[in-house]
């Protein structure tokens, strides 16, 4: 399994490498054209675990599923960028136990511009987290504290343009263990 995840991570390295050198080497002075440069952005999200409903059994939205995020991203062509980001899943308390859990992640990110003001956007890349909690087994409850890394991916729409304040709306699947994490999530987005 580690080999698997090893081999993902360095083709996604590979890749990246790949195709971020190239139109640096062959068109330089387009780094500074509005949708290409850095970018940093900082959002809220909510996450569901393990496909769980977004409702609990009386209809009532679960309010303790609360996520933020924080990344910073350069995009070297108007379709291809790479991005390093830190989430935070919040603390989750219910009948089955509580969780603490938070990642850092590095990713690669392709843009397909649909109007001048608007892209859509594909990830991929690795989370290294790190979780802390109780459970509730049958017989007895146990504390855990667990980290490790695990690939993520994710889909997102971009509005407005590179450069300034924009917004963009994302939906990603973060796996942590065994553990399947969706997380739609809006951020503000500052591009320089």
């Amino acid at each position: 399994m580690m080999t698997r995840r090893l081999g993902i991570l360095t083709t996604f390295a590979t890749l990246g490498a790949t195709l971020a050198v190239t139109p640096i080497a062959a068109n330089a002075d387009s780094l500074f054209d509005d949708d290409i440069g850095p970018y940093a952005g900082v959002g809220i999200g909510y996450g569901t675990f393990e496909n769980e409903d977004f409702l609990t059994e009386d209809n009532d939205l679960r309010d303790d599923r609360m996520t933020w995020q924080a990344y910073l991203g350069a995009n070297f062509t108007n379709w291809f960028g790479i991005e390093a980001g830190y989430v935070d899943f919040g603390e989750i308390d219910d009948e089955g136990g509580f969780l603490d859990a938070n990642g850092v992640t590095a990713a690669v990110a392709f843009h397909i511009p649909v109007h001048e003001s608007v892209s859509l956007s594909l990830r991929g890349g690795q989370m290294w987290w790190d979780s802390t909690g109780t459970a509730v087994a049958p017989l007895d409850e146990f504390e855990f504290d667990a980290d490790g890394e695990d690939p993520f991916y994710g889909v997102g729409a971009h509005f407005g343009s590179g450069e300034g304040v924009g917004v963009n709306i994302r939906y990603d699947r973060y796996e942590m263990g065994e553990m399947d994490i969706d997380m739609p999530s809006v951020n503000l987005e500052f591009g320089f």
